[in-house]
């Protein structure tokens, strides 16, 4: 296989390894859902969105909400539709 992919068996043995490693689980499933499950025991601050919206949008320009949900950038165009082009 090295020989057919031009590199050195010691280069085709590393990289099945790399590639063995970043496939393998970095901890346990039971370990994970352990961790969740004492975060999600704590009470952490949440701010309002309004705010937050504007703390975010303050590196992208001005962000507005919408009731719809829809978000709004200051520093990006409008789109328009058909009817609104006449």
């Amino acid at each position: 296989m090295a020989r057919s992919r031009h590199m050195s068996i010691a280069e085709w043995v590393r990289r099945a390894l790399d590639f063995a490693k970043r496939r393998e689980p970095l901890g346990s499933i039971g370990k994970k859902l352990e961790v969740i499950r004492a975060a999600s025991q704590h009470d952490y601050p949440v701010g309002d969105l309004d705010g937050m919206l504007a703390e975010t949008g303050s590196g992208y320009g001005l962000v507005r909400a919408h009731d719809s949900g829809r978000l709004e950038y200051s520093d990006v165009p409008r789109r328009r539709t058909p009817s609104a082009q006449g």
